[in-house]
């Protein structure tokens, strides 16, 4: 959860400036109002970076920076060679992991709550293992 919420404040920094440009445009163009909920040209702008930070982070590096601080990695979880190249995921098991993480903030209501699903399930699964884990194959381990 530690590397979560590190990781979650780097995609804020990363999505601001796409956020406030968005609000700012609005604002201008509706006498100072802001807008009732970020629309779906943001959102996705906002996404496809959140998605790029972690394919990048985790195909080049093996885990993003939330990952690193907490002490923590995404490794295969049978071995496969297909998912580690040269101790890191591949670039396909890479971005099937970050899609399920990110795509679905694309739908706020249903996006918040996969998204808690995602992030608490290790809580409660027997081998701590978040969805994204599961449906990609992975298991996060100490590094």
């Amino acid at each position: 959860m530690a590397a979560e919420l590190i990781d979650s404040v780097v995609a804020i920094a990363l999505t601001s400036p796409v956020t406030v440009s968005a609000i700012s445009r609005h604002r201008r163009a509706n006498q100072g109002m802001l807008p009732p909920a970020p629309a779906l040209g943001t959102r996705i702008g906002a996404a496809a970076i959140v998605f790029g930070y972690e394919l990048v982070s985790r195909a080049c590096w093996g885990r993003t920076l939330g990952e690193r601080a907490a002490g923590v990695t995404v490794v295969a979880s049978d071995g496969a060679s297909s998912v580690i190249k040269g101790g890191t995921i591949s670039w396909a098991a890479a971005g099937k992991l970050a899609a399920v993480r990110v795509v679905p903030a694309i739908i706020p209501a249903l996006g918040t709550v996969l998204y808690a699903a995602d992030t608490f399930s290790p809580m409660w699964d027997r081998d701590r293992r978040a969805v994204s884990d599961r449906v990609t194959g992975t298991v996060v381990i100490d590094a």
